[in-house]
């Protein structure tokens, strides 16, 4: 056997050798007869060592398998080859090569494609699928990967936005009101001072008067310039010496004059004292509104950098297989247009040449299109209030005693100082005590906080929140981390609050004045709920005002808004129905609600509170149950 032959037999892993070919073109001839000792293209006689002809037959096997596998791919039509929408082009990219392959081999060798007429019209077919679908699916696949890139990046900037939009005018009102009451503190402590040093004046007066005369008659006055002290003396004098009236007199005067003036002074003690409580309780509720926000937002932030972080992670890993994908749909083309495209003539000369060109294509251009880009994540910036904490001097760490109630008016009666007379005179008229203008009060009772109140929810969307809506309600204020329970249980608790979002993943609750009725937000396990309206509509024209139940109204205000007039009777202990008159704003109350009202005049209309309350059963009780409950 010639060296040629053999070096064609050992080459068939290639599945470029001439065996192959000969098996193709032969139409399964015995492949070990081509690979033989019989006499060859050379003409000789073709015998073999031993050795070589184990070699040979050895060959000849695997020849057999690879070349049946080339003899398929190269016999398939190239419209068995035609791709689908899903197809990967990885893999379709080795099976067009392994089809290129075989057809410049077979035009080597001349053996003639049957189906070849046809190709031409199968390979526009092909290049129309890649270009319109695979390349599309690819396409859209990377608009994805980067739309969800961009995604992230807005959720960590919405975070610091989204903590401004929404407690900014809260927060600011707040400080502006700590410093308002600052203000009234510091001046209240200033007037304080200086009605102390008339207070100790007027008590000094007083003293020096009493220490300067009768001290004969036994009655000690010692250093100290209490009234109460001052009183105890005086009455020692008044009991010792009945002549000593005039004395007397002027020594009550002047203790008056030191009693009021001290009064005067002990309220606006009382008074600088509230406000210096009011001033801290409302800095120290600004400050604890302050650090949930920040921490909200710093919380926020960190969860979200962490999940684009995430994504990104995973973005990459798709953006490199598609790149491949991208460069191998450049080589597909470069087969299907440059190989399988070309007639079996050219293929013949400069088959090889081009399969080297297709094989070796890096396709940068191609895959540059599917790079995505990646933004710097958003710096944690800062929450914006936190300087204003360090600036105020209040130390809410330290625990204080609940605000004291804003001091009652105080009626002291000063008495101007009279010039003391040093000489006995006879019993004067005594002066008339003027009415003095009383301290004033500055009262501020915070109203309570309403207990909630048994209202039933509804469900929204189990799936979506109302963040995102295309109805413009915005939400109102959230709490972290709350379960959905205290979700809901904060918002009954909270004026105003209507509905709510949570999210399960991030335990996270927002609430609403409104609520939106189609949400979109999909987010961190959202959902959106509603509180059910616990009003219903007895007549939307008509008043109970007049009936033929014997129901009468138990009170009125006015002027209100129909929501406010609901309001109003929900605050109100034994309230139960409202008529609400539109033209005059009145609003009156009922504890039992009618069912046929009457009454027409001035845009009537009626309400009645829905009962809290479902009947479980009307004839059965849980005291007896199989579920473990006791009642307790």
């Amino acid at each position: 056997m010639s060296a040629q032959k053999l070096q064609c037999c050992l080459g068939v892993a290639a599945m470029m050798c001439l065996c192959a070919n000969a098996v193709s073109s032969n139409s399964g001839r015995d492949v070990e007869g081509v690979c033989s000792s019989r006499p060859g293209k050379e003409g000789g006689t073709g015998s073999t060592s031993g050795a070589e002809s184990m070699l040979l037959m050895k060959s000849a096997t695997l020849a057999r398998s690879s070349a049946g596998l080339q003899v398929n791919s190269v016999a398939e039509p190239l419209s068995g080859l035609l791709p689908g929408r899903h197809t990967d082009p990885l893999a379709y990219e080795k099976k067009i090569e392994l089809v290129a392959r075989g057809r410049v081999a077979r035009a080597q060798h001349g053996d003639m494609d049957s189906s070849s007429g046809s190709s031409a019209e199968v390979v526009a077919t092909i290049l129309a699928i890649i270009e319109d679908e695979v390349k599309q699916d690819i396409a859209s696949a990377h608009r994805e990967d980067q739309g969800e890139v961009l995604r992230h990046i807005g959720y960590i900037k919405e975070c610091q936005q989204r903590e401004l939009d929404n407690y900014t005018e809260v927060i600011d009102q707040g400080m502006k009101q700590a410093r308002e009451v600052e203000v009234k503190h510091r001046t209240c402590r200033g007037v304080q001072q200086v009605l102390k040093g008339d207070s100790e004046e007027a008590c000094k007066q007083t003293h020096q008067w009493l220490s300067k005369g009768l001290s004969h008659l036994g009655c000690v006055l010692g250093d100290s310039a209490a009234p109460a002290d001052l009183k105890a003396h005086i009455e020692c004098v008044a009991g010792g010496l009945d002549e000593a009236h005039v004395f007397l007199d002027e020594a009550r005067l002047l203790h008056d004059n030191c009693a009021n003036r001290s009064v005067t002074h002990s309220a606006k003690i009382e008074e600088c004292d509230y406000h210096e409580s009011e001033h801290r309780r409302i800095h120290c509720t600004v400050e604890a509104q302050i650090q949930t926000q920040c921490a909200n937002y710093d919380s926020c932030h960190a969860r979200e950098a962490s999940r684009y972080t995430d994504v990104k992670a995973q973005v990459e890993v798709a953006e490199i297989a598609r790149k491949h994908q991208a460069v191998a749909v450049e080589k597909i083309r470069c087969f299907l247009t440059n190989v399988l495209g070309v007639n079996y003539t050219v293929l013949a000369e400069t088959g090889e040449a081009r399969l080297a060109a297709c094989i070796a294509l890096l396709g940068e251009s191609a895959s540059a299109a599917y790079v995505v880009d990646y933004p710097e994540p958003p710096l944690l910036d800062g929450c914006p209030w936190k300087s204003w904490l360090s600036d105020t001097g209040v130390d809410c760490a330290i625990a204080t005693k609940p605000a004291p109630a804003p001091p009652a008016a105080q009626s002291p009666t000063p008495a101007p100082t009279p010039a003391p007379t040093p000489v006995p005179t006879p019993v004067p008229t005594p002066a008339p005590t003027p009415v003095p203008t009383p301290v004033p009060t500055l009262a501020h009772t915070p109203a309570p906080t309403p207990a909630p109140t048994n209202r039933r929810w509804t469900v929204i969307d189990s799936a979506k929140a109302c963040e995102t809506n295309n109805e413009g309600i915005k939400w109102t204020g959230a709490w972290s981390p709350l379960t959905l329970q205290e979700c809901k249980e904060k918002c009954q608790s909270t004026d105003g609050c209507r509905a709510i979002d949570y999210y399960t993943e991030s335990s996270f609750c927002s609430n609403y004045n409104v609520a939106c009725s189609r949400p979109l937000a999909t987010h961190h396990g959202a959902s959106s709920y509603a509180l059910a309206d616990p009003w219903t509509v007895i007549d939307s024209a008509k008043a109970c005002e007049t009936n033929n139940e014997g129901i009468k109204w138990t009170g009125a205000w006015s002027p209100l808004t129909l929501q406010e007039c609901k309001e109003k009777c929900q605050s109100t202990d034994g309230c139960r129905a409202i008529d609400y008159y539109t033209e005059s704003s009145f609003c009156s109350n009922y504890n039992v609600a009618c069912s046929r009202p009457l009454a027409t005049h001035h845009g009537a209309s009626s309400y009645a509170l829905a009962d809290p309350w479902t009947v479980i059963d009307s004839a059965k009780a849980c005291e007896t149950n199989n579920e473990g409950i006791k009642w307790t």
